[in-house]
């Protein structure tokens, strides 16, 4: 019963947020559009070998010091002080953006995953906790919107011990921001993001939107769905008819 819960509202999320997403509205910054691809920062201890070892074992323990001191150095001073569970919950992300190619699936224990030939946000938010080597941290809080810009989508945001990151597992996206900031529509500092290239190109035009929707601080509480103060609750409870939230109402009227 529980994972059927899980399961519908996955589906929800793989119907594919680019197709709900809606119009950027123009805005002071556009004058700055950067092709994501320019932006993409690619990890060369993340080839097709080692993330097919990743799918093999379901952990990062042996890859985690194969590329701490490359991820340190993509992070340089921006992020501030990166402990070693902020480390390993963002190469978690990375890993789990190269997983698969973007489409539809309902997979979401990890047995499942790593069969999947397709993986969409609902998946990959599930892929960081498994590869991070928990479901039940409450330092990985999953969120949800539906509508606005980045349209129906899954993401998660970290508090850790120093920082506190939003990671987008689907995109390849980390940014440091909290929830009241995202939600505030404050826009984020572009060294304060990092874009890590991902195994789809196919989702390009969507990655561009996310990152600039980041940058421009152009979320809108009425676009938000859901939070859920562990991916074990979410595993366990999340269904959209649970949800009172703009976007919850939004998304069951859709």
């Amino acid at each position: 019963m529980r994972s059927s819960i899980a399961t519908a509202l996955i589906f929800l999320f793989g119907l594919a947020s680019t197709f709900f997403a809606t119009a950027r509205q123009a805005n002071e910054l556009d004058a700055v559009v950067p092709d994501i691809r320019s932006l993409d920062v690619s990890l060369t201890c993340l080839d097709h070998g080692a993330i097919e070892a990743v799918r093999k074992s379901g952990s990062l323990d042996a890859l985690v010091p194969a590329c701490e001191h490359e991820l340190r150095t993509v992070l340089g001073d921006d992020f501030g002080k990166i402990d070693q569970e902020s480390l390993r919950v963002v190469l978690a992300t990375v890993v789990a953006a190269n997983f698969a190619d973007y489409g539809p699936s309902s997979a979401i224990t990890f047995e499942d995953i790593k069969k999947s030939k397709y993986l969409n946000c609902g998946n990959t938010t599930f892929l960081v906790g498994y590869l991070f080597g928990t479901l039940n941290s409450k330092r990985i809080m999953s969120v949800g919107f539906d509508g606005g810009v980045v349209g129906n989508h899954a993401q998660l945001i970290y508090s850790g011990k120093h920082d506190t990151i939003l990671l987008d597992p689907t995109t390849g996206l980390i940014a440091q921001t909290d929830f009241n900031d995202l939600l505030r529509g404050n826009p984020v500092r572009t060294n304060k993001i990092r874009s890590f290239s991902i195994k789809d190109k196919s989702i390009n035009t969507f990655r561009q939107r996310v990152y600039l929707a980041v940058r421009d601080g152009e979320y809108d509480p009425s676009d938000f769905m859901f939070m859920h103060e562990s991916l074990r609750e979410q595993f366990d409870q999340g269904m959209l008819s649970r949800y009172f939230s703009p976007g919850a109402i939004k998304a069951r009227n859709e």
